[in-house]
C-alpha cells in the first residue's frame, strides 16, 4: 500500500539527531568508525586509495562534460590509468573496476548536485583499437547515453541545474537573513540547521508529499517526477523517498558549508508484538558541528511527526550499514 504524508514543505526537511556517541564514536559509511572529535575534512574521499582518488578527481574536473550525456573521458589523457593497467586488466586483473567503482560511488555520494547522472550507466571502455593502441574511457558503455532518464537533454539538464541551485539560494538567503550578525561560528551552524526546519513548518501546507514507496505512478505528474524522487533535484519536484531527503539535506549543508555526509544502510523495525525485525533499506546523514559528528535523519522529522529530537546512540542502534 502507497503511504504519503504530507503538509510539510519540503524545502528541506530534517531533523537534527543530536548526541554524542559513546565511547566517543560515531558511525558512518561502509562498516567502519571515527572519532566523534575526528577532523571536519572527513569525507568518503578521505577514505579512497591513491588511485580511487584519481577517479574521483576526474570526475569532479569533467563534471561539465556529464552534461550532454554522451561525452567520453579520457583516462589515459588524464593520467588517471597507464597502458599497463589496461595491460593488466586484458590478463585477467579486475583491480581497475574495483578502483573505478571506489571513486565512482565515493563522487556520486558527495556530489549529490549531479543528480541528472546514472552512475550505474557510466561505463569504464578498456580496449584496443584496430592499431593496438590502448583505450581506457568513461563513457556511454553499452547504453546510449548516461543520463538518468531518456528524455533528458544539454539544455535541459541546464536548465534542472538552474532550478535547483536557484532552490537552494532561495532556502540560504531566507535563513541567512534571520541569524544575529553577531552570532558565532557555531550559533550561526546550529541557527542554520534550526531555521531550516521552522522554515519547513511554517511555509506554505500541502505543497509537498513524501513517498515511502518507490513504485508510486498515481498521477501523470507523479510518473514525471518518479525518476527523480531519489535525488537532489526532489528539492525543486517536493516529491521524495528517504534518499532524496538525504540527498537534498546535503546540498543545503554543503550550501551553508556544514560538512556533512549521506549515508545509506538499514533500518530495523522491531515489532514488540511478533518479536520480529525487519530490515528496511534506508538514507539518512551525519554533521559535524562543534567538534563533533551528529545524526541527522530527515525521514524521521517527516514519518514520525516529532520535533527536534535529540538521539543518543541507544536511539540510533537501529541504523546499520550493510
Amino acid at each position: 500500500m502507497q503511504k504519503r504524508i504530507s503538509a510539510f514543505n519540503f524545502g528541506i526537511c530534517l531533523v537534527l539527531c543530536l548526541a554524542t556517541l559513546i565511547c566517543g564514536l560515531c558511525f558512518l559509511g561502509k562498516g567502519t568508525f571515527v572519532s566523534a572529535e575526528a577532523e571536519n575534512s572527513f569525507s568518503y574521499k578521505s577514505q579512497l586509495s591513491n588511485k580511487e582518488i584519481l577517479f574521483y578527481n576526474t570526475l569532479n574536473q569533467n563534471t561539465a562534460k556529464l552534461y550532454d550525456g554522451k561525452s567520453a573521458i579520457n583516462l589515459l589523457d588524464e593520467n588517471v590509468l597507464t597502458s599497463a593497467d589496461v595491460a593488466a586488466f586484458e590478463n585477467g586483473s579486475s583491480d581497475i573496476l574495483k578502483t573505478f567503482a571506489a571513486g565512482r560511488d565515493a563522487f556520486m555520494l558527495e556530489h549529490p548536485e549531479v543528480f541528472y547522472v546514472d552512475f550505474d550507466k557510466l561505463s569504464l571502455n578498456l580496449a584496443k583499437d584496430k592499431d593496438g593502441n590502448f583505450i581506457a574511457e568513461l563513457g556511454t558503455g553499452r547504453y546510449d547515453n548516461y543520463y538518468l532518464t531518456q528524455d533528458l537533454t544539454a539544455e535541459k539538464v541546464q536548465t534542472m541545474v538552474k532550478e535547483l541551485n536557484s532552490r537552494i539560494l532561495a532556502i540560504t538567503t531566507q535563513i541567512n537573513s534571520e541569524i544575529p550578525a553577531d552570532a558565532t561560528p557555531q550559533e550561526k551552524q546550529y541557527l542554520q540547521i534550526v531555521k531550516t526546519l521552522e522554515l519547513i513548518r511554517n511555509d506554505s501546507m500541502n505543497k509537498s508529499e513524501y513517498f515511502i514507496e518507490y513504485n508510486f505512478c498515481s498521477s501523470q505528474e507523479d510518473a514525471l517526477y518518479a525518476p527523480y524522487i531519489r535525488t537532489a533535484y526532489s528539492l525543486v519536484t517536493q516529491k521524495a523517498v528517504c534518499e532524496g531527503l538525504s540527498k537534498s539535506f546535503k546540498v543545503i549543508m554543503d550550501k551553508f558549508e556544514i560538512p556533512c555526509i549521506e549515508v545509506i544502510g538499514y533500518w530495523a523495525d522491531y515489532n514488540t508484538e511478533t518479536q520480529t525485525t525487519t530490515n528496511e533499506p534506508h538514507s539518512w546523514n551525519m554533521v559535524y558541528l562543534a567538534n563533533n559528528w551528529y545524526f541527522v535523519d530527515p525521514t524521521d522529522y517527516i514519518s514520525l511527526n516529532i520535533a527536534y529530537p535529540l538521539k543518543g546512540v541507544n536511539n540510533m542502534k537501529a541504523y546499520f550499514v550493510n
